[in-house]
């Protein structure tokens, strides 16, 4: 081979390590930096902004629920254990 042919392909391997480099620095950057922070109190307020029913309104035209009724003499549900089947 030429010396030409050899120096190109020293550079094109050295092209190709540093897309690999620069690759695993983008990923490692995503992951680090790749969660938006969302501020939420702002974004509660301009939720209520949007909404065209007024707290007052809305909570005059929702009933409040009542507890479930039992039936008298049955018993009490059982709370859930864990790890028993």
């Amino acid at each position: 081979m030429s010396e030409v042919t050899v120096t190109l392909l020293r550079l094109g391997y050295l092209a190709l390590l540093w897309v690999l480099v620069l690759s695993a620095i983008s990923v490692l950057r995503r992951d680090l930096y790749g969660t938006r922070i969302v501020d939420r109190r702002r974004a509660n307020k301009q939720v209520q902004a949007r909404t065209a029913t007024p707290p007052a309104a809305a909570a005059a035209t929702q009933a409040p629920e009542a507890p479930p009724a039992r039936t008298p003499g049955a018993p009490a549900a059982a709370p859930a254990r864990a790890g028993w089947s």
